[in-house]
């Protein structure tokens, strides 16, 4: 399928430029009033991106590539300005994002270079994610709507303070999360595709440009949504906090499927192989029910994290033994500090005295939460 290789050209991770293409459709939707229309969950059709990835992963290539290839950098029939590229936001004082963010406020922003570990950075997401953008200026609290979107792009989220983990994942619900990650080749083989000077491989702008201004209304038939409840069934295996509401989940997922749809122009997803893979992956890599995938773990944390997900059960001492051939001389203590910290935030769990695991198998309340799908379709 042709569109989708262009997208390849995007980025190595096809989830990457889809996340962004799905946030730009859905808005479109939304200005067209469109009533079955992608991000329905929020009245003001306001979900914006944010990609995670460490220095290398082409986050920022791939995001300069849209925004220059969509011509965002223009201005539209009403004489306001389309897009905004905003270099290194967390080089910048808050101030400044907050000024061009009243600019721009009905502008498609992109972010780059975003600090998630800065309190007012968060903030800002915080108030984004509410349609309202609030601040001091001239001695008092002035209040301006934001009806834009944003696509912020970071480099990682450390793991949060005991029960600082929840108020992050609510601003995180308002926004689809994406980790970029890195080409699985040899390091040997970075050199040969610098030599072979890929930068040639330019997209067909048009092809994107065109699905995403088509005006498909069409909805999920009864085959796709039967897929799409069996696709939402195995990703509830991951939940690790069974008591957490999952409608925001339950419907990007369902936002996933219907961009497919009108995006590829697909009458029947059930019969496109390709268009299977790409919801599939979008949804691995989007619908966010386990926070490790966007969190970055210290050398210790991750450790443990790996020795306890290896297993279905992992005892206190093969916790010790595994953190002794990483070559990590850490005390007992501190060994049992890291684990309250990941009970805590709700990311291994002790399931019995001196035993660990993750959650691998659905229970009775995950089974409810496999059921939200039904409410939605």
């Amino acid at each position: 399928m042709q569109i989708l290789h262009e997208l390849k050209k995007i980025h190595h991770q096809i989830t990457v430029p889809a996340a962004i293409l799905m946030a730009l459709k859905a808005k479109i939707e939304y200005k067209r009033n469109i009533e079955n229309r992608i991000g329905k969950v929020f009245e003001d059709g306001n979900k914006g991106v944010l990609i995670i990835g460490k220095a290398g992963t082409s986050k920022t290539r791939s995001m300069k590539k849209i925004f220059e290839g969509l011509g965002l950098d223009t201005i539209n029939k009403h004489g306001k300005q389309i897009g905004k590229w905003f270099d290194s936001a967390g080089a910048s004082t808050a101030i400044g994002i907050y000024e061009t963010l009243e600019i721009y406020n009905d502008s498609i922003v992109f972010l780059d270079e975003f600090s998630m570990d800065t309190p007012a950075h968060l903030h800002i997401l915080k108030q984004v994610a509410n349609g309202k953008i609030m601040r001091q200026k001239h001695g008092s609290i002035e209040e301006y709507p934001f009806s834009g979107l944003l696509v912020c792009a970071t480099n990682a989220i450390n793991l949060p303070g005991c029960n600082n983990l929840e108020h992050l994942l609510a601003v995180l619900d308002r926004f689809y999360v994406v980790r970029a990650k890195s080409p699985q080749i040899a390091p040997n083989d970075y050199l040969d595709i610098v030599l072979s000077d890929t930068s040639s491989d330019n997209v067909d702008w048009n092809i994107i440009k065109n699905a995403l201004v088509k005006d498909n209304r069409s909805a999920l038939n009864e085959k796709e949504q039967a897929l799409l409840r069996r696709m939402w069934e195995k990703k509830t295996r991951e939940i690790l906090d069974p008591l957490r509401a999952q409608y925001r989940n339950c419907w990007t997922a369902h936002d996933i499927m219907l961009f497919v749809k009108r995006f590829l122009d697909i009458e029947d997803i059930t019969k496109s192989k390709e268009a299977i893979i790409l919801i599939s992956n979008m949804i691995n890599d989007i619908v966010l029910f386990n926070p490790v995938g966007i969190l970055w773990l210290r050398p210790l944390e991750e450790t443990i994290y790996t020795t306890i997900s290896s297993k279905e059960t992992v005892t206190l001492q093969e916790i010790i033994s595994s953190c002794e051939t990483s070559g990590l001389s850490i005390s007992v203590r501190h060994i049992h500090n890291v684990l309250n910290k990941l009970i805590n935030n709700r990311i291994i769990f002790r399931s019995k005295h001196g035993c660990y695991s993750i959650k691998r198998t659905l229970n009775k309340s995950q089974q409810n939460q496999s059921n939200v799908m039904a409410e939605v379709l």
